[in-house]
C-alpha cells in the first residue's frame, strides 16, 4: 500500500504562490498615440515600437533641447536615451486598469488550477489506498 504524505506540498505550494503574486503584468494600449500625446502628460511607461519592429520600453519619454528622450530607470541608475523620431513606427501607453485586472484574474486563474490538481492527486491517493481494503 502506498501512503502519501503531505510534506513537500507546503513548500511547493508556498513557492508557486509567491512566484505568481510577484509576478507583473505590463498591459499596453492596443490603440497607438502620438508623439505628442504620450510626452504631454509624463505617462509612466510607454512601448516604442521602431520602423525594424524593435521594441523599446522606457518609464517616460520627454523633449529636452528639441530632441526626444527617453527615460529609464533600473534601480539606483536613470539612463537616458536620444530617440530618432522618424524611427518610430507605434507608441502604445501602459494601461494601469487592465494590468491590475489581469494581474488579479493570473493569481485567482493559479489558485484555481493549484486546487484542482490538489484535489485530483487526493482523490487519486484516496482511489489507490482504498483498493486494498474491501
Amino acid at each position: 500500500m502506498i501512503r502519501f504524505t503531505f510534506t513537500y506540498l507546503r513548500p511547493i505550494a508556498l513557492l508557486l504562490s509567491i512566484v505568481v503574486l510577484f509576478q507583473c503584468c505590463k498591459i499596453y494600449d492596443k490603440r497607438p498615440v502620438s508623439v505628442e500625446a504620450a510626452t504631454k502628460n509624463k505617462i509612466k511607461r510607454v512601448k516604442i515600437i521602431t520602423i525594424d519592429d524593435r521594441i523599446l520600453v522606457f518609464d517616460s519619454i520627454y523633449y529636452k533641447e528639441e530632441k526626444l528622450y527617453g527615460m529609464s530607470k533600473a534601480k539606483e541608475i536613470k539612463a537616458e536615451v536620444l530617440i530618432k523620431e522618424e524611427s518610430i513606427k507605434e507608441i502604445h501607453l501602459y494601461n494601469s486598469k487592465k494590468s491590475i485586472t489581469a494581474t488579479v484574474f493570473l493569481v485567482l486563474g493559479s489558485a484555481w488550477v493549484f486546487a484542482l490538481l490538489v484535489s485530483g492527486v487526493v482523490l487519486i491517493i484516496q482511489i489507490i489506498n482504498s483498493d486494498g481494503v474491501e
